[in-house]
């Protein structure tokens, strides 16, 4: 009976295959060609991978099977056209208006609206429709048009002091607001808070779009009904409520306004004669008076409004998007259109006429060969319910035919060089010889864009307002573009560009007349200074003492200004050169500073391992207003007084108690990783920063922190902060605090600190509440025996009742700790994770030696079990010497100081590249390889101490070490237990930046897969 039954599953099998291949419809599309099909499922296979190779893969589809090729899977059947002529045979007739797959995905959202809607209906809808879009009424909406772009030009000021700017957020809101304005009639409300778009309306948006595309991967949940069972379906549905709540409201705004001011009519008077005396009502107007006449529902309303919603503002927005980044890239282009703009305006600051648009010839130019490479919309479908002859091909009914907009305009018959920017190409007189449907941005024929006027003076009113007032500086390249498949054309990371000022503003007159008279003296004065200050630069005895050591080639007065300033990539590569080219010791100065760098580990220890040197100056100074005088930068008797008081919170049994809150930690990491784990890149940072920090609050400061917008923004502030610091450190005159006082950044910083104060405040007070609940010394639930010292918040708040420290000193420690304690693990794990994944011979031996551990045991880690952890151990320290978390150290020489056979003159600041002093190939042969054994005991004996300082040495060593090797111990044992590693960032790959902590100018990325444990 059972083979009875699978003979019987066997012939239909073979028979469906049989209908599917060789019915009347598969033997015509047998003759198109294609990729290779298997047995029943076709191609299946093949369109079942990652959005973003999906995206490529149907480019190389075409350039392999032609311009008219398919994919079939099951019973669905699409060809794709890719040449005018053909794509004109469809997109021009009236026969072909239909639409199917994947558009039908989109009914739960945009029901039969414009987009989907077929047959009688869409013809009703489409004419019903086109009055709102006359172009008598964008006459009539210019000035709001130019309001909008004002108010986001406005917007993106704020912008002018960061080193890039995520453009979607940004242009999607604008977008957004003018849409909602102008074809619906109403505002999107006061709040003009980015997150909260993105809340209301931006994110439900995207999940719908995502939910699309998943469907389009996976052919089993092209059912409705068997998509309406899976998790994805509630997703959706949930994000279905927000939108139509969205538009529901925007609605129902539109109908009190008109009730109140008592419009009806189709259309209006107009006092403002300008445009004639009659303006047609907006799009929602124009719908509300169709359904008072009955020939629309309130349904055929809301599925209208959500239809224009989306592609009113989504597609304008991703526009402007790519066009701001290639313009940022192309700046013969950018300057091009700065020349037209400014011989259209001049020096006036008057806002943009309709005229003036039709005198931007150039940026017309632009934004088509923009829309050219980045169509907002890079798919077109349509659906032949008939047999229908294209080419020498013909395509059988119920075949969907897709065109990849994006490679129809990369055909290089068409665009010689398609990749390259050539805005003359839209030049009239090289238009003429083109085929009309070789360039669809906007669709062509009966289902064209009906708002392309719309978005065509959209773009060209907010590119020209942008560019009056900034200059566009690439931080996105072209070539970092990685394409996903969606509704609209995406990338699968955010766009950043950098915004700069491009007009200074202008002095005032009175400026001007002072300027005038003390010019002359002026430049007197500067010209004799600066004759003198080379001078004594050179001939005093700190500047015959560095002359003596070698370093890059300096100009006068100026010094080694122009070397280091540099981008925080290239500082940070030119450092290594340096330390190759120049030895164990060498210079920089600029104007009279002065430093001096060493990598020998004699040299290094006679400077750390004394207390006379232990003085810490410059960058540390840069950090004074944040961290105050706080472990890190504080120095002589307070450094010493600080360092014995909070010495104790980090003695080993404090740390044993502190270890079931590293594990729990430890599982809620996890626990994220296993949400994303089927991914196929992981951003390791973000992950790790916010799991280091919630341990530090949760053990040395004793108060759990949630993952909430406030929690963010800390991490972002530190980011910032990390750039302040930057600044200043690649900028000598502003290691100067009366000139730092009066820039742009220190108005920044000011900003961002109170933000990190702020944070820690609320850590101090809500321990201070804890402890005045409860006399005890009680931390979460757990009592300390008498002889064991507590956890360091409750040490600092206990010195403050004893008269020790004082509120300021609590804070200062606090903000130290919660930085240090967090952000260098987290740096840390970062490295280690990708260098492990990189290396799968030591990742298969540390998970052999946690099976020798734990064999088949699914118990708690223990801290027995970190100590017989040997391997994993050497891995963790040997991963800390190519990727120290603070990959340098400073100390300020107050005296002379005799160093590898050089005078080290005072006041000079004394560099440990610990990065270089890492890679020292006479300690560490072949320094690049990844080898723990490096780090067993018989190894270690020979060398110097001060030739591995991860956590730096000496006095001012770094005094939770042992907190930091406990928590990487613990994390990375359970990762590893759990997850195999897969590389995705290679070594190789990663481009360091100057920062307080090692950081590389790109996310680091990793597969995690699920281990089996048998």
């Amino acid at each position: 009976m059972f083979v009875q039954i699978l003979l019987s599953i066997f012939a239909f099998v073979i028979g469906l295959h049989l209908y599917f291949r060789y019915n009347y419809s598969g033997r015509l599309l047998n003759k198109i060609r294609g990729p290779r099909q298997t047995f029943l499922f076709g191609n299946f296979f093949d369109i079942f991978i990652s959005p973003e190779i999906l995206f490529n893969k149907q480019i190389e589809w075409r350039q392999k099977y032609g311009p008219i090729w398919k994919l079939c899977a099951f019973n669905y059947r699409t060809v794709y056209v890719y040449k005018p002529e053909d794509i004109e045979v469809v997109l021009s007739s009236t026969q072909y208006i239909a639409k199917n797959l994947p558009y039908d995905f989109l009914v739960p959202w945009l029901q039969r609206g414009l987009l989907t809607s077929q047959g009688e209906k869409w013809h009703h809808r489409r004419k019903m429709l086109t009055p709102a879009f006359h172009f008598q009424i964008l006459k009539k909406f210019f000035p709001t048009f130019c309001e909008h772009s004002q108010e986001l030009v406005n917007n993106l000021e704020k912008e002018l002091y960061k080193d890039k700017t995520d453009l979607f957020p940004i242009i999607s809101k604008a977008t957004l607001g003018l849409i909602c304005e102008t074809s619906m009639g109403t505002s999107t409300g006061e709040d003009n808070n980015i997150e909260s778009f993105k809340n209301k309306y931006f994110k439900p948006l995207h999940t719908v779009a995502w939910t699309m595309m998943y469907r389009i991967t996976r052919i089993w949940l092209y059912t409705d009904t068997l998509f309406q069972f899976t998790n994805v379906a509630r997703i959706q549905k949930a994000a279905l409520k927000s939108l139509n709540k969205f538009t529901t409201q925007i609605i129902q705004d539109r109908r009190e306004y008109r009730k109140n001011n008592n419009i009806t009519g189709y259309y209006v008077h107009d006092e403002d004669d300008s445009y004639g005396k009659k303006g047609k009502l907006a799009m929602l107007d124009l719908l509300l008076d169709e359904e008072a006449k009955g020939r629309i529902d309130e349904a055929g309303i809301t599925e209208e409004v959500d239809t224009f919603m989306f592609e009113g503002h989504d597609t304008t927005a991703t526009a402007l998007c790519f066009m701001i980044m290639r313009l940022a890239n192309e700046p013969h282009a950018q300057d091009s259109i700065a020349e037209e703009l400014k011989s259209i305006f001049g020096d006036s600051q008057r806002p943009p006429t309709l005229e003036d648009l039709s005198q931007m010839k150039y940026l017309e130019c632009c934004i088509k060969e923009s829309l050219r490479l980045y169509p907002s919309v890079h798919f077109m479908s349509r659906y032949f319910a008939e047999d229908v002859k294209i080419g020498d091909v013909i395509v059988p009914h119920k075949t969907m035919c897709h065109f990849n907009v994006f490679d129809i305009h990369r055909n290089p018959d068409i665009f010689p060089d398609p990749e390259k920017f050539i805005p003359e190409r839209f030049l009239p007189e090289n238009c003429v010889s083109r085929h009309p449907y070789a360039y669809i941005p906007f669709s062509a024929g009966p289902r064209n864009c009906i708002g392309q006027k719309f978005a065509q003076i959209e773009l060209k009113v907010i590119m020209s307002s942008i560019l009056r007032r900034y200059i566009l500086e690439p931080v996105t390249r072209t070539e970092d573009l990685v394409f996903t498949i969606d509704i609209i054309l995406r990338t699968s990371h955010p766009i950043y560009v950098r915004f700069r000022e491009r007009h200074p503003r202008e002095l005032t007159a009175s400026h001007v007349l002072i300027a005038d008279k003390m010019i002359l003296y002026i430049l007197w004065l500067v010209c004799g200074i600066l004759a003198v200050i080379p001078l004594y630069f050179r001939w005093c005895r700190a500047g015959r003492l560095m002359a003596k050591i070698p370093g890059p080639p300096e100009l006068p007065v100026f010094g080694n200004l122009v070397t280091i300033y540099r981008s925080k990539e290239d500082l940070f590569t030119d450092t290594r050169l340096y330390n190759k080219l120049y030895g164990r010791i060498w210079k920089m100065q600029a104007f009279n500073l002065r430093s001096v760098a060493i990598s020998n580990p004699k040299d290094i220890e006679m400077i750390l391992s004394s207390t006379t040197y232990n003085e810490k100056n410059l960058p540390y100074n840069f950090l004074y207003t944040w961290l105050r005088e706080g472990l890190l930068v504080s120095k002589g008797a307070k450094w010493h007084q600080r360092r014995k008081m909070l010495t104790p919170a980090f003695h080993f049994k404090i740390l044993n108690e502190h270890f079931h809150s590293f594990w729990q930690r430890t599982q809620d990491l996890l626990l994220a990783i296993e949400n994303e784990h089927n991914k196929e890149q992981i951003d390791l940072k973000p992950l790790f920063t916010k799991a280091t920090l919630l341990v530090m609050c949760e053990t040395s400061f004793g108060t759990k922190v949630e993952d909430t917008p406030a929690f963010d923004k800390y991490l972002k502030s530190i980011h910032d902060m990390g750039e302040c610091v930057l600044q200043r450190l690649t900028q000598p005159w502003l290691a100067d605090e009366v000139v730092y006082s009066l820039s742009a950044n220190a108005r920044r910083e000011k900003f961002i600190v109170k933000k990190l104060h702020n944070f820690t405040k609320q850590i101090v007070e809500k321990r201070r509440e804890k402890r005045m609940l409860n006399s005890k010394n009680v931390v979460e639930g757990n009592v300390y025996e008498k002889k064991i010292k507590p956890a360091l918040l409750d040490l600092l708040l206990d010195e403050e009742e004893q008269g020790n420290i004082d509120n300021d000193g609590v804070l200062e420690e606090v903000d130290t700790f919660l930085f240090e304690g967090h952000d260098t693990t987290a740096s840390a794990l970062t490295f280690m994770v990708m260098r492990i994944a990189n290396e799968p011979v030591a990742q298969d031996r540390i998970y052999e030696e946690l099976k020798d551990i734990y064999g088949d045991s699914q118990r708690q880690l223990t801290v027995e079990d970190l100590n017989r952890m040997r391997y994993l151990e050497c891995c963790i320290k040997e991963s800390l010497r190519l990727y120290p978390s603070v990959p340098f150290l400073s100390r300020y020489i107050k005296h002379e100081v005799d160093i590898a056979g050089y005078t080290i003159p005072s006041k000079t600041f004394c560099n440990i590249h610990v990065f270089d002093v890492h890679r020292d190939p006479e300690v560490y042969p072949d320094p690049e390889r990844f080898i723990p054994e490096r780090f067993l005991p018989e190894n270690v004996v020979t060398r110097s101490p001060y030739s591995y300082i991860p956590f730096s040495a000496g006095p001012r060593n770094c005094i939770g070490q042992k907190f930091a090797m406990m928590e990487l111990k613990t994390v990375m044992s359970e990762l590893l237990w759990k997850y195999q590693l897969e590389p995705i960032t290679k070594p190789e790959d990663i481009v360091f930046a100057t920062d307080l902590v090692l950081r590389s100018n790109h996310p680091i990325y990793v597969r995690f897969r699920p281990r089996v444990h048998l």
